[in-house]
């Protein structure tokens, strides 16, 4: 009787991992997935949508006010280059640096204050 219960309550806690897994990575998917919405309602998630938008989006050539339409109005603008929070704690932002003509030339992850790219797109 007792190695019973056991069986179960390890069939049990096997279910619930297995179902608490599924939903964690069904969120992820969610919040990863790049939408102009999902940018806009949901900062603290940018971060994980990045790789979706360099994906979905050619940013490099595109003009900065269809930049805009897309992401919105930067949360910061310093030397031609738009800055988009990525975290939530304004450590890392996406850069986009545009040229006099405001097209884009280039798209990078960088850490608040630094000079160097921490990803180039």
């Amino acid at each position: 009787m007792k190695k019973r219960i056991i069986i179960i309550l390890i069939i049990c806690c096997v279910v619930i991992l297995s179902v608490s897994a599924a939903v964690y990575f069904s969120i992820n998917a969610y919040y990863s997935a790049f939408t102009p919405q999902k940018w806009e309602n949901y900062p603290e998630k940018r971060g994980q949508m990045i790789e979706s938008l360099i994906a979905s989006e050619e940013l490099i050539g595109m003009n900065t006010s269809k930049l805009q339409e897309l992401l919105g109005e930067a949360d910061k603008e310093e030397n031609q280059t738009y800055m988009y929070e990525l975290s939530a704690d304004r450590s890392v932002y996406l850069a986009v640096k545009y040229n006099q003509s405001d097209i884009i030339t280039r798209v990078y992850t960088t850490r608040s204050g630094a000079d160097t790219p921490l990803t180039a797109y």
